[in-house]
């Protein structure tokens, strides 16, 4: 499972970066909306400096998929004044305000929220959720720029928390101005992916594929769901966009908590049936924050969200703003370990085998028959060669039992393989030898001795090999079977190691 961590100022030490890359961090989310944009790009650069010194110490890459998170046409509040959280006690009052004097100066009584025309579209009564519905506030009334509200429960508010109004539509942009500058930003400094907020149709999926440009080409869009309507709209979303996040806390303002339940299962199921990755956030592991320990029923929600079929879970706090983020990163991969060992996975890929309708490309073919192969063989892992990605993402579509180690040229290629689920993304960056066929042994040779390195690989391990017979993407058609030998040449004849011998290391190659 991909575990992505949002970056703080704690996470971009070298040293606690590289003890969260060994517990199993696969990718690092940037907030845009949280601070100046600024700030986020210097954590960044930081986070990009410590991985080349992590890099040069262990000679070789690792590669980690850079996310921006982007704001979108949502609500906030703003920053406070001399705090890290407010507390709000029910029964009291507290103002809204608009007015651009009180941004950096929040309080328990006044707070800013960065939407001008809001006083002008609330009435009397009206619920305003803040903090993806941690605090519900009920409207008294508004008057220019404020709003006077009701405290309905207690609780602490932090800075740069969403706003949300029940049944009241905000009707803003699917991207905003300050989007398009941040994309930019993120663009030059060579982020993988996008997380958009906030986006209800196919249409908003395409207004952020065209903020991206010629230039972003390449960068993966990741869509939000977070309303109602974003969820009816589910089945023409997950046609347009690259990959889902589900926001479980702003869907449980709209929805009751047992029907966000239910949703997120029915959009893993589909997401699942069109190959497309999924991820999930909101209070997995969420008192771990200043705890070294989860809940009972933070521990039983991540092993029945990676059952179910997440490819990743997000991390928010945990590790932006947790008192030992490596100790959250360790705790949440031992837990989907665990989920992933009791799944049934030969049924989980007869059920997506039956999806997939003939005919299909040879490429796609392949992948298929690379899977069931590594089911009957019990392969230790799948080597796939690739240029541009997508074997490795047909066949990490079938969910094999065993790792797929795909193995690229192309640094944008590997990172992004790494939001796909079961994926090790190995980044081959020696020159390539005129020999084509000798080329793909070496590349695979590399990416065994990785495996065995990481301690997944062993002398005498069958692996299925799957890679094209050309240069070029787009020619995947080969698929083999060979077994691990303990040194070069890296293939046995063919016949498996003998009974009880599986993983002693064998002096002849």
């Amino acid at each position: 499972m991909s575990t992505v961590c949002t970056i703080g100022e704690k996470c971009c030490e070298e040293a606690v970066l590289e003890q969260m890359l060994e517990a199993g961090m696969r990718a690092a989310r940037f907030d845009m909306k949280d601070g100046d944009s600024k700030d986020q790009l210097l954590l960044l650069r930081k986070m990009k400096n410590s991985l080349t010194d992590i890099a040069s110490k262990h000679k070789r890459v690792i590669p980690v998929a850079i996310i921006g998170d982007i704001k979108g046409p949502q609500v906030l509040t703003g920053k406070l004044y001399k705090a890290e959280k407010i507390f709000l006690k029910r029964g009291g009052l507290i103002t809204l305000t608009t007015h651009p004097g009180w941004d950096l100066r929040g309080t328990a009584e006044k707070l800013y929220i960065d939407h001008r025309n809001l006083p002008f579209i609330v009435k009397p009564r009206d619920r305003v959720f803040l903090d993806c519905g941690r605090i519900e506030l009920t409207v008294r009334g508004a008057v220019d720029t404020d709003i006077v509200c009701e405290i309905q429960n207690d609780g602490d508010i932090g800075e740069n928390r969403d706003v949300f109004v029940l049944n009241v539509p905000f009707e803003l942009p699917a991207i905003t101005e300050k989007d398009k500058k941040d994309i930019s930003l993120l663009i030059e400094e060579g982020v993988d992916a996008i997380f958009a907020s906030s986006i209800i149709n196919k249409h908003g999926v395409r207004d952020v594929r065209k903020a991206l440009g010629e230039k972003g080409r390449g960068v993966l869009i990741f869509t939000k769901i977070e309303s109602r309507l974003a969820f009816d709209n589910f089945d023409e979303i997950i046609l347009e966009t690259d990959g889902i996040v589900v926001n479980r806390g702003k869907l449980g303002i709209e929805m009751s908590a047992e029907r966000v339940l239910q949703a997120q299962k029915t959009m893993i199921a589909k997401a699942l049936k069109n190959g497309k990755p999924i991820f999930s956030y909101t209070d997995y592991l969420n008192s771990m924050i200043h705890r070294n320990c989860p809940t009972i029923a933070e521990s039983t929600d991540v092993v029945n969200s990676v059952i179910d079929g997440l490819d990743g879970i997000i991390l928010l706090d945990e590790t932006s703003k947790g008192d030992d983020p490596v100790i959250v990163v360790k705790t949440l991969s031992t837990l989907a370990r665990e989920a992933e060992a009791q799944l049934w996975q030969w049924e989980l890929f007869r059920s997506l085998d039956i999806l997939s309708c003939p005919p299909l490309d040879p490429a796609h073919a392949i992948c298929i028959a690379a899977v069931m192969a590594a089911m009957k063989c019990h392969a230790a892992g799948i080597m796939v060669v690739s240029t541009s990605g997508r074997s490795a993402q047909l066949v990490a579509r079938y969910k094999p039992r065993c790792p797929i180690f795909a193995i690229t040229r192309y640094g944008s290629v590997a990172r992004q393989l790494s939001l796909w689920r079961g994926v090790f993304p190995v980044h081959y960056i020696a020159a390539p030898n005129p020999c084509y066929a000798r080329d793909v042994d070496l590349r695979i040779q590399y990416a065994i001795e990785i495996g065995k390195i990481k301690g997944t690989i062993f002398p005498g391990d069958p692996l299925v090999l799957v890679n094209g017979w050309r240069q070029g993407s787009g020619f995947t058609n080969n698929i083999r079977l060979v077994y691990v030998s303990a040194r070069d040449p890296w293939v046995y004849p063919h016949t498996p190691a003998p009974q009880g011998m599986h993983h002693q290391v064998q002096t002849d190659a």
